[in-house]
Formats: C-alpha cells, structure tokens, sequence
C-alpha cells in the first residue's frame, strides 16, 4: 500500500478516492474478458486440431493433410468426420453443462459468486491440459477430448460463469446503473471474440496448436488469480456478515433464507452442492408468485433471450459458410478480419453507446427494440451481399447487436430478489447452452436445403423474421411495466441494495417482497 503520508494531502487524497472508485467499479468485467477470450481461441484452434488429427489418424500423411485443398477425397471425409465428432463433443458439453448450472446457480446464492467463477476456469485449465497432449500427440483417440469437454461441462463451463458474473453485478448495482453496467459486461463478451479472432490463428500459424492451447490456459489462470486476489465477495446475504441472512438499513432484525441457513465451512460448501433444492430453487424462479405480473416478465424476458440466442448462434455458424462460398469466396484471414470487426465494433457500441443512451429519456425497453431492428437491418443486408464492401458495411448495422441482451438480463434481475440472482441466471445460461445445439442443427439444416433461394441468404431473411418475437416480446413486457415507478428511466430511488424489502415491524420479521 502507498504511504500516502509522505505525499501533499490533498494528493494522497485523491489517490486513495481513485483506489475506491477502481475497486467498486472494476469487478467482473475483467473476468468476463479473459475467459471469453480462451473460449474463443479454444473453440477455433480444438476445429481445426480436429481436421489435422482425423485426417492423420485416417491417411498417416502430414504433408496431405496440412493442404486439404489439393486432395478432395481426403478433405470430403476428414470434413464429415470432424463434423460427426463435434456433434458428439457438443452434445456431451451441454448436457454436463446444463446439469452442473442448474445446481451451481442456486448454490452461489448460498455459499457466494467468487467460488462459482473460479470453478468453471478449473475445468478449462483441465481441458487445456488435455488439448496439449492431443496437440502433442495427434495420433491419440478424440475421446480424450470428448473426455475433456466432460469435466470442462461438470465444472459449469460458460454458462456457470456468466451465472456467476451476471448474479454478481446484481448484488452489486441498483436500479439506476445496472443495465449500463450489464452493458459493459456483455461488451467483454465480443471484446474477447475480437482479440481470440485476430490473434488465434497469428499464433497457430506461426508457433502451433501447443502453444494457442497455453495461451487458453494462461487466459483462465488470469481469471483464478483475479478473483483471488482483487475481487470481493458480493454475495453478503449469502456468506459471510450476514451469514445468509438480510440486513435492511439499521434495523437488526435478520431473517433466514428459503432454503435455510447455508453451512459456510468447506466440508458445508461442498455438501451444500449437491443439494437438488439448488435445482428446485431455480425452477422456482419460474412458478414463484410476483407483483406487478413480475412472474409473467420473467417468462417473456427468457423466451426473448432464447430467441436472441438462438438466432446469434445460428448466425455464427452459417455466415461463415455463407461467405466462404461463391461469390463472396473469403479466405481465411479475410473470415478471421470480418468477424473480429464484427465484434468490435458491437463491444464498442456497448462500452460507449449505451452509456450515452441512458443518459436520454427513452425506456430500456424502447432502446431494445430499436437494436433489433437494426439487427434484423443487418440479416437483411447480408441476405443480399454479393461483393466484399457490403459484407463489411453489414457490421454498421450490426453494431447494436450486443444490447438487447445486457437490456435483457437487466430487465430479468430486477424482476428477483437478490437471493434469486443466481437461480434465474442458472436457468438463463442452461437455456443458452440449449441453443448452441438448436441451433446448429436447425440452421446448418436450414442452410443446406436451401441454398439455392436468395443465393443462400434465405436462411438469413428467416433470421431476420424470427427477431419479430422478441421485439413483440419486449413490447409486451413494457406494456407491463407502465405505470410502475420501479422501471421508469431514473430507475428506483428506494430500493435497496440488497432489493426491495417489506418489513414486519410487529413479529421483527424482514422478508423479502415479491417484484
């Protein structure tokens, strides 16, 4: 620590005013960044160590399978081979990950975020070690990595962690800030795509699959020793003062959790775990009774993420064909260029523009839909491009892609109680891990049956009408909201950190209120 006694006062003053607001405001973001960014590279270099290794496994013949291109047959089975392959290891990814996030969310209620965040960067370290002797050992079984994508599934994987980061800012933002700063967060998330697009395959072509592998690992390693040592643990009515109990203002009186009364030691934490109250708890996000039709929010918000996502991913996987292909015919490099400017310029509509959109009188809501418009713009757009620049100014459109789901997530926390936080995100992220493989095999189907419609764009005029829902959605929701001071845009001046309370002054009881 600085001895700020040495320094003019008013210097050491500042200095110490700059450590706070540091400290309150950077929390999770870095997590975010780091670990979104080894998924990346792990996602990009595991496809194509897999083409490498099927096709030696298969043919013994290095120099033919490191130039596909020139060798149809060996490219037309190593290509369906690894297809088949990554079906399996998707398939065994989110069915482990969807079990794990259902306990883990709920459970981080309980026992704090800090141990959820660190558990799924456990798991990809794991998996990055076993990614290294495959890359080493080329020769070895794929089912080393389908093992490996198991344990990386059982530790929580993406979803758990952006449980944890979401359920985290929850505890730590009211009203006002939060959408804002979920903005921020989900920045992180195309922030990371952008560095692993542009300096993935700059490192496996230049030092190898070994080495992008450590560069995965060193990502994840960044993330354990961040939370380690700078990040605080938020989850207060969970651990720690509280001791799982909510404090409201200067009253003492301290009420239970629904679930009981955590066991904070270490043998607890890990029975606490395997509790399926952790399950029965998320679910009851969904059956539990609210004020101003809060349940039926909650519904329509995760439906309209579902939609969101399904779409997204559906969009990464086909716009890579799409634009692989005649008359477009990208090459590599120019592919990995397109989509880290796609990525960067949606983390820098978040970063900038979203704070700049709060600051006008329009209703998150209202913001959201405006973004899937020019979403939907953006699908349209690339439906019909048929040169380069019409590809590459498709992104000015799709920079407000980011937004309508940090709006999303908002919208979703405000509507539960902070010993909910973790439950509802839980089911969020099971469902986004759902949709990876939705919409893998409902899109690529859809792709490949008509590519002759529109030049192939078809899939994305299809895309481009599925954005309706959410956007009725979203309308719906705010027709809800109407008239409740809790969402207007100055946000809710009386709630509390810790969320709306009701207190019972006659039996001592505080309880939290339905929202």
């Amino acid at each position: 620590m600085v001895d700020v006694t040495s320094c003019p006062r008013k210097v050491g003053n500042a200095f110490l005013w700059f450590c706070r607001q540091t400290r309150q405001n950077l929390t999770v973001e870095p997590v975010m960044l780091f670990y979104m960014l080894g998924s990346f590279l792990q996602y990009s270099a595991l496809i194509q160590l897999m083409y490498l290794k099927l096709c030696q496994i298969e043919y013994n013949n290095t120099a033919a399978c490191q130039n596909l291109t020139h060798h149809k047959d060996m490219e037309k089975y190593t290509q369906t081979a690894v297809s088949n392959w990554l079906i399996i290891i998707n398939a065994f990814l989110t069915v482990s990950s969807i079990v794990s996030t259902l306990f883990f969310g709920a459970w981080s209620d309980r026992v704090g975020r800090r141990v959820t965040i660190i558990l799924p960067t456990i798991g990809s370290i794991m998996n990055g070690i076993v990614m290294i002797f495959s890359a080493k050992y080329t020769f070895s079984s794929p089912w080393y990595i389908v093992l490996a994508t198991v344990l990386m599934g059982l530790s929580g994987s993406y979803p758990t962690l952006t449980t944890a980061v979401f359920s985290y800012l929850g505890d730590v933002t009211n009203a006002d800030n939060r959408t804002m700063r979920y903005g921020i967060l989900e920045a992180m998330t195309f922030v990371g795509s952008f560095i692993g697009h542009i300096t993935g395959g700059v490192v496996i072509d230049h030092v190898g699959y070994i080495a992008v592998f450590g560069y995965y690992i060193a990502c994840n390693l960044a993330v354990v020793l961040y939370t380690v040592l700078w990040l605080r643990e938020s989850s207060t009515a969970a651990v720690s003062a509280l001791d799982s109990r909510v404090l409201v203002d200067d009253i003492d009186s301290q009420v239970e959790t629904e679930l009981g009364r955590p066991d904070n030691t270490q043998k607890g934490i890990c029975q606490e775990l395997v509790r399926f109250e952790n399950v029965k708890s998320a679910l009851r996000v969904l059956t539990k009774k609210r004020e101003h039709y809060g349940r039926l929010q909650i519904v329509l918000l995760i439906f309209c993420l579902f939609i969101l996502q399904l779409v997204g991913e559906g969009f990464g996987d086909t716009i890579i064909l799409f634009i692989k292909k005649a008359p477009l015919g990208f090459d590599a490099s120019t592919v990995g260029f397109y989509q880290g400017l796609k990525s960067g310029v949606a983390a820098l509509t978040l970063m900038i523009g979203m704070p700049l959109l709060r600051l006008t009188p329009l209703h998150d809501t209202v913001i959201a839909i405006v973004a899937f418009l020019f979403r939907s713009g953006s699908m349209i757009m690339i439906a019909f491009a048929r040169d380069t620049t019409t590809v590459f100014l498709m992104t000015i459109l799709y920079a407000p892609a980011g937004i309508p789901a940090a709006i999303t997530r908002s919208l979703l926390s405000k509507n539960v109680g902070t010993n909910e936080q973790g439950g509802m995100f839980s089911l969020t992220g099971a469902m986004e891990t759902m949709t990876t493989f939705l919409s893998s095999a409902l899109f690529n189907a859809l792709y490949s049956n008509t590519k002759d419609i529109v030049g192939g764009g078809f899939v994305f005029i299809v895309m481009a009408v599925l954005l309706i829902i959410p956007m009725l959605l979203m309308l719906w929701v705010r027709d809800l909201q109407k008239g409740s001071a809790r969402y207007s845009p100055s946000g809710a001046s009386g709630e509390a950190r810790f969320g709306r309370l009701q207190i019972k002054t006659d039996s001592a009881i505080v309880e939290s209120s339905s929202l």
